[in-house]
């Protein structure tokens, strides 16, 4: 992926970003979790106790996160 310009300073103008940007998801079997969440599903491997705080959002990209959260250890 290239990117030309950083998005806008604008609060309405990056929001217009996101929107296109997830009306158009590559197909889910492409999708991951992210650095944060994979380091944190690989210790849970490892048998260490796991915490994290934050918001996942009611949406189809929380429901990934959600159910892949859902089969780790």
């Amino acid at each position: 992926m290239e990117v030309d310009a950083l998005p806008s300073e604008r609060v309405e103008l990056r929001a217009r970003l996101l929107s296109s940007l997830s009306a158009s998801p590559p197909p889910r079997e492409q999708w991951e979790v992210g650095g944060s969440t994979n380091f944190m599903i690989a210790a849970a491997r490892l048998g260490l106790s796991v915490h994290a705080f934050g918001h996942v959002a009611d949406d189809e990209f929380g429901d990934f996160l959600r159910t892949c959260l859902a089969v780790c250890p």
